[in-house]
C-alpha cells in the first residue's frame, strides 16, 4: 500500500518558492498602495528639508533637528523603497516586517517634534547684525512651510505605519498558524507509523 505524503511537503515548498522569489524591478510595486505612499514620503521629506535650509539662521534654533529628521527619512526610506521594488523583502528573515514597523513608529515620534518645533519658531523674525552694527531682516515664510510639510509628512508616515501594523500583524498570525499546522501534521504522521508497526507485528 503506497505511503500518503505527508501535507507538510506542499507548505514547505510553497514556503520556498516565496522565498526563492526572483529579484528585479517590480513595476506594479509603484502603482500599489504602499509604492505610493513610500514615494510620497522620500518627496515630502526632500520638500521638507529644503524649506528647512532655506533660513540659515533658525538652524541653530531647531531648524538642524528639522533637517536631520527630514534627510535621514529620506535616505533611510528611500532603502527601504528599493528593497520592496526590486523584490529583496522575500529574502528576508520575516523579522523585517518588524523592522519596519518599528522604523516608522520612531519617524512618526521625530516628525512630530520636528514639526512641532518648526510651528513654534514660525512667527519668530529672523535678522541678522553685520559688523557695522546694519541689520538684515531675513525671510521667515520658510519656516511655516518647513511646518507645514513636517505636518503634512507626519500625516503619511502615520498612514503606513498604521498599514505596517496590519501587515506585521497578519504575517505574525500566519506564522503562528503554519506553525501549529506543521506540529500538528507531524503527529498524525507519527501515530500511523505506530499504527501500522502494530498491525505488522500482529500478523507475524
Amino acid at each position: 500500500m503506497a505511503e500518503e505524503m505527508p501535507p507538510t511537503y506542499t507548505e514547505t515548498i510553497a514556503s520556498k518558492g516565496v522565498a526563492s522569489a526572483s529579484i528585479g524591478p517590480q513595476m506594479g510595486y509603484i502603482k500599489s498602495l504602499p509604492g505610493i505612499l513610500i514615494i510620497a514620503e522620500i518627496v515630502l521629506s526632500l520638500v521638507t528639508f529644503i524649506c528647512a535650509s532655506v533660513n540659515w539662521v533658525w538652524i541653530a534654533y531647531g531648524g538642524g533637528w528639522v533637517q536631520f529628521v527630514a534627510m535621514s527619512a529620506c535616505i533611510l526610506t528611500l532603502v527601504l523603497f528599493i528593497i520592496h521594488f526590486i523584490n529583496l523583502v522575500h529574502r528576508l528573515p520575516d523579522q523585517f516586517l518588524f523592522f519596519e514597523f518599528i522604523f516608522y513608529v520612531v519617524y512618526d515620534v521625530m516628525y512630530l517634534i520636528a514639526a512641532i518645533v518648526a510651528a513654534a519658531r514660525a512667527p519668530s523674525v529672523w535678522y541678522t547684525v553685520d559688523q557695522d552694527g546694519n541689520t538684515e531682516i531675513l525671510e521667515s515664510a520658510s519656516v511655516g512651510a518647513t511646518a507645514f510639510f513636517a505636518f503634512l509628512t507626519l500625516v503619511v508616515y502615520g498612514v503606513d505605519t498604521f498599514f505596517h501594523l496590519r501587515t506585521w500583524r497578519s504575517g505574525r498570525s500566519s506564522s503562528q498558524h503554519a506553525a501549529t499546522r506543521t506540529t500538528t501534521t507531524t503527529t498524525e504522521v507519527d501515530t500511523t507509523a505506530t499504527s501500522t508497526m502494530y498491525e505488522e507485528k500482529t500478523e507475524y
